[in-house]
């Protein structure tokens, strides 16, 4: 997946930058540090591979509690 070609400041060695795939936005490697879903050290964050540090699954509910994704509690009908 590519990153959008929005404004975004250029990074630098004092403050990188990295792509949110949650938020859809560029972020500085403190504010990954902090997210929920974000597990990673700063230096694995400042990779910039999300593999190796973000937990986020587009469209999942973060929330399951250890809970099977086929249980009774998540059926929509």
């Amino acid at each position: 997946m590519t990153e959008p070609k929005l404004h975004q400041p250029k990074p630098t060695a004092a403050f990188p930058q990295v792509f949110c795939p949650r938020l859809e936005k560029t972020l500085p490697v403190d504010e990954h540090a902090d997210c929920p879903f974000c597990f990673g050290k700063k230096p694995q964050i400042a990779k910039a591979d999300h593999g190796d540090f973000c937990d986020f699954k587009p469209g999942s509910d973060p929330v399951n509690f250890g809970f099977p994704t086929d249980a009774t509690r998540n059926r929509t009908a």
